[in-house]
């Protein structure tokens, strides 16, 4: 699960690839009004399909220099 604001999706087409690679699949997103005034959240449930590749985790250094998103 991931708790996100309201402007999740940029950063969830980004991160598609990725859960894709390492076996997860969206399987949900339930939007939310805080109490109070505090805005907006929103909760992506994202459910585990298969086995992580044996790639992952990759060494340091790594992700930065290639991450996995497109």
């Amino acid at each position: 699960m991931s708790y996100k604001s309201r402007s999740y999706q940029t950063e969830l087409t980004e991160a598609k690839h990725a859960i894709n690679i390492l076996g997860g699949k969206i399987h949900s997103i339930h939007d939310y009004d805080l109490p109070l005034g505090y805005g907006q959240r929103s909760l992506i449930v994202i459910e585990k399909r298969r086995k992580t590749p044996e790639l992952y985790p990759r060494g340091i250094g790594i992700p930065k220099k290639r991450p996995l998103t497109l």
